[in-house]
């Protein structure tokens, strides 16, 4: 029953975690603070701004988590046997 639940809301989940941590990242950056990200990532924001760095960050949280509910409901279907 909780493998159905998690196949069904996998997708949903992704997308609520991308808005939601894409919303966070955005709201927050305008605070004027300073972020410290590893130097083999430093050219990004320079390149793309910040707004499309956070937004990125925030794609791959979405993917995580459809890939979490994924593993746990096991379906056959997926990448990840």
């Amino acid at each position: 029953m909780i493998r159905k639940l998690f196949s069904k809301i996998k997708y949903p989940v992704g997308i609520i975690v991308w808005i939601a941590s894409s919303y966070w990242f955005i709201s927050d950056s305008s605070e004027g603070d300073t972020y410290r990200i590893p130097i083999i990532l430093s050219w990004i924001p320079d390149v793309f701004g910040w707004n499309a760095f956070f937004i990125f960050i925030s794609l791959g949280l979405g993917f995580a988590a459809v890939g979490i509910c994924s593993l746990i409901a096991k379906d056959d279907d997926d990448v990840f046997k």
